[in-house]
């Protein structure tokens, strides 16, 4: 209540000097020196100084604990099938010049446009990706995946299977915490339940240092072949000078 009225008294003193102010400008029948300018100028800045520090303050997002909160553009419509599609990729990790490649379950979170990863924290690539979070995945769409289903629905021949795309994706990776973290973990366990066992939290660890990690890999390029040798780039900054235009930024080369 006293902050309430603390307000509502310093509003009544920004509306009053700013009154005051245009009283003095408009009316005084000489004109007014700099020195009641200046002191009029100064308890209106003074006051509404006091009344920013007043506010309540925005609570964190839920992607406070990465280094940017910022959705990126839309991927295109090749990247976006075979992501939702697959649930495995290989993973490049690299640091001095050790190059690194796991076989790792992911699931891709497109509202967020990241792709959610899970592993054990004393693992080589984690290590690799505290010290550089710079990474590649290689996506194929191998025969044995949920396309097949759309490949017999869809009435075309099955050998088409498995010869449409591979895709590398350039981006970097970052391990999270918190709130975010526990969102990210159960949407990865929900959509891959068979792969409990790599993504469900240890009981001995901890909400700063939960285990097994959950990684996020935020995308900033993608290469796209098909198996007639046809490559197809896309990177955020051509997208978004896009305005997001997704399957439209992708140039062929």
């Amino acid at each position: 209540m006293a902050d309430t009225n603390k307000t509502n008294t310093l509003l009544a003193l920004c509306a009053g000097a700013a009154t005051a102010g245009f009283l003095v400008y408009y009316f005084k029948p000489s004109t007014p020196s700099s020195t009641e300018f200046e002191r009029v100028k100064a308890e209106l800045a003074a006051a509404k100084r006091e009344l920013r520090s007043l506010a309540p303050q925005s609570p964190p997002s839920a992607t406070s604990s990465l280094s940017s909160g910022l959705i990126k553009p839309p991927l295109p419509f090749h990247v976006v099938r075979l992501l939702e599609a697959s649930q495995l990729c290989f993973l490049s990790t690299s640091h001095n010049n050790d190059p690194h490649l796991s076989l790792m379950n992911f699931t891709y979170y497109q509202p967020d446009e990241v792709i959610i990863l899970c592993t054990k924290r004393e693992t080589k690539k984690f290590r690799q990706i505290v010290k550089s979070n710079t990474v590649a995945l290689l996506i194929h769409d191998f025969p044995h995946l949920k396309l097949d289903e759309d490949v017999k629905s869809e009435g075309r021949p099955r050998t088409e299977s498995g010869k449409t795309y591979s895709i590398t994706l350039n981006g970097t990776c970052e391990v999270t915490t918190g709130p975010y973290a526990k969102k990210l973990r159960k949407i990865h366990l929900e959509a891959n339940p068979e792969y409990a066992g790599f993504i469900k939290e240890a009981p001995e660890s901890s909400a700063d240092c939960p285990s097994p990690a959950v990684l996020v890999v935020r995308i900033e390029s993608a290469r796209l072949c098909n198996f007639k040798d046809k490559v197809e780039h896309w990177d955020v900054k051509t997208a978004a000078a896009g305005r997001g235009a997704g399957a439209g930024a992708v140039q062929t080369k």
